[in-house]
């Protein structure tokens, strides 16, 4: 059998960057969906308690660039969304159980 990335201690991390989209599509069909550069960071940790099951969490926080003073989705001079900053911030945790089969 293979090994496992596993520690003496039985603690793992990780670290994750990425880049992309982020897609804002609002269910009101007059409006348009608009696509802007995004990129996010990820950090993790894992807990092996036996060969098979590990405890796992991660935390993710993604950050969309906008141009400053934007507005999205507006009609007939009425604005769904109006930002005053240059980075929309995101945040995502997530825990775990995992199994090895």
């Amino acid at each position: 059998m293979g090994e496992s990335f596993s520690h003496e201690n039985g603690f793992s991390n990780s670290v994750g960057l990425g880049i992309g989209a982020t897609v804002f599509s609002p269910d009101d069909s007059q409006y348009d969906t608009e696509i802007k550069f995004s990129g996010n960071i990820t950090a993790g940790l894992r807990y092996e308690l036996t060969p098979q099951w590990a405890l796992r969490g991660n935390l993710r926080v993604y950050g969309t660039v906008l141009n400053s003073d934007s507005t999205m989705f507006c009609d007939n001079g009425t604005c769904l969304i109006r930002s005053s900053g240059e980075v929309y911030v995101q945040t995502e945790i997530m825990t775990g159980i995992e199994y090895k089969f």
